[in-house]
């Protein structure tokens, strides 16, 4: 693949080449197909690279090759070298100092119990003096905005803040290369531009290499020298972003959809593609619809509130209207502070919850979503208020960290252990049944080829593909997901919408989801939330809920909001085009 490299890339020579790998491929134990196939690659020092594709595609198998220490078992033939050297043959203390990783879980990294141990562990395991690990901790805690948590207890940290921590954990250790999973998976949309511009940073202060991959390429996908893109465990583009999306248009590529959306805007209202950042798309599009007439620009805002309205209407037709007098779940005046703190983390609270609905919850890290969720579930109990349930109702959670929910040792086990341990639910089928019920949701969540393997082996999207499997395989009347997208790739996110859409439909399932995920929840929820200081501050119908906000709401929005009000999905773009294509 390296005919595809820019110019300047190919200008450079070996000495520059950090990460190399030789006709390397890849296949689990336990499984016979190939998690990575053939792959030959290089990253040259001082880039950052993004690596795209779909989930299970072999991106996280891809990054774990990189330090022995994540290597999962398996067979693999072909080489990995660091700077000449295969990884194989360096000791642990040579990857610890110049190959970083963050995962996507951060409850995966933490091992100490306070903020600043967990900064100083790595170096006090290098064996430095004590000295130079204050002054290393010191500074990396200012760097990245974090020493008011200097002294907290890490179990006490959001996932976000969590996330802030591994990533100045690592850096510590002062890596040449950094390798990130999905490390924006539970950041909030302000957040995660921080977070990754604090990444930029660290590649132009200090030259890291960084080796990115990140299914939200938003707030990235700018910066990045190099992209390598994965489709089935093979390597199918190695080159810069331009190249990328010719690239995708000739193999008519799935993972078009996965770029950026003014990338995708853009292209769809000019037919091009030379532009990739909001920014440039918006003022192109201000200058390309100035001139447009009022009427024409109040009947595409009309269409989209009508879109809505008939959307909205088609929901309300489907519900009995005895049920809709009722909530399913109502919260009065709810409160609640953790036993080490004497500020509330959830103050006089007030939240229904309407049957057959799909309800999201948005809000910044710590702001008390999933604190929340679990007092709907009754993990933790209210200092002050009621939560009122409808009758005779199952509810059933899928925390944040799915890996929580694992207790077999192969996937198929996993889905076996709900169904037998559940004999109310599968009342009368045979063990055949049975077994073919498990075939159809491993099948279903693209997870077939897997079956065999232990669930700790799989990628971060796969994980949690396999939470929700064994979560539906409980029929749940109420299911609450706290981050359900996360590591998922865009089409399986639409699959998953798909399959909620139809449980509320068909089984009159009530969702209510914690989410940093903007687009999924303006496409696909019913109403929206905004959980700030403690309370809800906001909450309504979706196209109301992300028109008329400036952070939390989503790319599209922020592109058209200028000349069309209530745009905030790409569809919408699509009805735009159509309606003032005569124009």
């Amino acid at each position: 693949m390296t005919d595809n490299f820019n110019t300047e890339i190919n200008r450079n020579n070996d000495e520059n080449n950090i990460i190399e790998f030789k006709n390397f491929s890849f296949s689990y134990s336990g499984s016979d197909r190939l998690a990575l196939e053939d792959i030959n690659l290089k990253v040259f020092e001082g880039t950052i690279n993004l690596v795209i594709g779909k989930s299970g595609s072999g991106k996280t198998s891809l990054l774990k090759m990189l330090k022995t220490s994540l290597m999962p078992a398996g067979k693999h033939s072909g080489t990995v070298s660091f700077k000449g050297q295969e990884i194989s043959q360096m000791d642990l203390r040579s990857q610890t100092e110049n190959i970083g990783f963050v995962s996507q879980n951060p409850d995966n990294q933490i091992v100490t119990d306070t903020v600043w141990h967990e900064l100083a562990f790595g170096l006090e395991n290098l064996g430095l003096d004590n000295s130079s690990i204050r002054s290393r901790v010191a500074e990396m805690a200012e760097y990245f905005g974090i020493s008011s948590w200097y002294e907290k207890k890490t179990n006490t940290l959001s996932g976000g803040q969590k996330q802030l921590v591994n990533l100045a954990s690592v850096m510590v250790t002062r890596p040449k290369v950094l390798l990130l999973d999905e490390p924006t998976a539970q950041l909030d949309p302000v957040a995660s531009k921080r977070f990754l511009d604090q990444i930029v940073s660290l590649n132009r202060d200090l030259g890291t290499s960084i080796i990115m991959i990140e299914h939200n390429l938003e707030n990235v996908f700018e910066w990045a020298d190099t992209v390598f893109a994965l489709d089935s465990s093979k390597l199918i583009y190695a080159g810069n972003k331009d190249g990328l999306i010719t690239r995708l248009n000739e193999l008519n590529s799935e993972l078009k959809m996965s770029l950026p959306k003014p990338v995708l805007v853009y292209e769809k209202l000019s037919g091009k593609t030379d532009k990739i950042t909001i920014p440039q798309v918006r003022r192109w599009i201000n200058n390309e619809f100035v001139d447009m007439p009022d009427n024409i620009r109040k009947n595409v805002e009309k269409f989209l509130e009508d879109s809505e309205a008939e959307a909205d209407n088609t929901h309300k037709n489907t519900e009995n209207k005895a049920d809709n007098k009722c909530p399913i779940i109502s919260i009065k005046n709810l409160s609640f502070s953790y036993k080490d703190s004497n500020k509330d983390a959830i103050s006089n609270l007030n939240l229904d919850i309407n049957e057959g609905e799909i309800t999201a919850i948005l809000g910044g890290n710590a702001a008390g979503k999933s604190t929340l969720l679990k007092l709907i579930t009754k993990v933790y109990k209210a200092k002050t208020g009621k939560i009122k349930y409808m009758k005779d109702k199952r509810l059933i959670a899928l925390p944040q960290n799915p890996l929580t929910i694992f207790t077999e040792v192969s996937l198929e086990e996993e889905l076996a252990e709900v169904i037998m341990s559940n004999p109310a639910l599968y009342k009368g089928l045979s063990l055949e049944e049975k077994k073919q019920i498990v075939e159809d949701s491993l099948k279903s969540m693209g997870l077939l080829f897997a079956r065999k393997m232990h669930p700790y082996d799989l990628s971060g999207g796969e994980a949690q593909k396999l939470a929700l499997a064994k979560v539906l395989l409980m029929k749940p009347d109420i299911l609450l997901l706290d981050e359900p997208t996360k590591g998922l790739d865009v089409f399986f996110k639409e699959e998953l919408a798909k399959r909620l859409e139809g449980l509320v439909k068909s089984e009159k399932m009530t969702i209510l989801l914690v989410t940093h995920d903007l687009e999924w929840a303006a496409n696909h929820a019913n109403s929206c939330a905004l959980l700030f200081d403690k309370n809800i501050a906001s909450r309504d119908k979706v196209r109301k809920f992300f028109s008329g906000n400036m952070f939390f709401t989503t790319s599209v929005n922020r592109i058209m909001s200028d000349l069309f009000k209530n745009c905030i999905k790409l569809s919408d773009v699509d009805k735009i085009n159509n309606l003032s294509k005569d124009w």
